[in-house]
């Protein structure tokens, strides 16, 4: 199946979904392959986002878990960093959003020695920025349970990952490195029901076996052929 080639933003039709978007801009010199994966969708190959172009959707609800947008220098779904969400609701609807490092080590992550700029549509809620070349990026999910780098807005944002960037539009990020702010936070009562956006192993195959999100106090093994496996948690189901 030939790859779709994506030189503007295009917004998918899906089952369940949200006037709100997930929007990643591409602006390296080179082209970047992103499978869209959830329980609901399993992409035989890569969509092709040019540089210069982007790749947006409107926030997808799948049956079960969320949504992981896995990046990839080459065709191959490896070493690949993720671009992750959830929308659940609340009383009010909230997006939980994060980058996700899991499946690569250090500047083998595909952008590492670029940058990358994770932000939202509202100035309110928290940002991050992998700083290029930095042996890892501390904002993002480096092991599968880092949820302190788990973030959230209320679902009426919209979620960009400007990739090869250390700011919005490009511009650059300033020189002294800044902490990441503490996660927009959802209603007590209702924290612990959080679910937010998949990570899956480095070798992604479309044979996954799902496992549906556990109590919190509850792991599951959840075995992805044909390396690796991992553990589910309440708020990160793994696919």
């Amino acid at each position: 199946m030939r790859a779709s080639i994506i030189s503007a933003v295009v917004g998918l039709a899906v089952t369940s979904v949200s006037a709100n978007t997930a929007t990643i801009n591409n602006l390296c010199s080179f082209p970047v392959y992103m499978w869209a994966v959830d329980v609901d969708r399993v992409p035989g190959s890569p969509t092709v986002i040019q540089p210069g172009g982007s790749y947006s959707e409107p926030y997808h609800k799948p049956k079960t878990g969320g949504v992981s947008l896995k990046l990839s220098k080459t065709k191959d779904c490896v070493k690949i960093t993720q671009f992750e969400y959830t929308q659940q609701s609340y009383g009010q609807d909230f997006i939980w959003y994060d980058g996700s490092n899991v499946d690569c080590t250090g500047t083998d992550c595909p952008f590492q020695p670029y940058g990358i700029y994770m932000y939202t549509s509202k100035d309110s809620c928290p940002t991050r920025t992998c700083t290029p070349g930095a042996p890892q990026c501390d904002g993002f999910y480096t092991l599968w349970n880092d949820d302190i780098n788990s973030l959230a807005c209320d679902a009426t944002a919209d979620i960009f990952m400007n990739l090869c960037a250390t700011g919005p539009g490009g511009k650059a990020a300033p020189a002294a490195s800044v902490a990441a702010p503490a996660a927009y936070a959802a209603p007590a009562a209702s924290s612990a029901a959080a679910s937010a956006a998949s990570s899956a192993p480095a070798s992604y195959a479309a044979s996954a076996k799902v496992v549906n999100e556990a109590p919190t106090t509850t792991l599951v093994k959840v075995v992805v052929q044909p390396k690796h496996s991992h553990y589910a948690h309440r708020r990160h189901a793994h696919i």
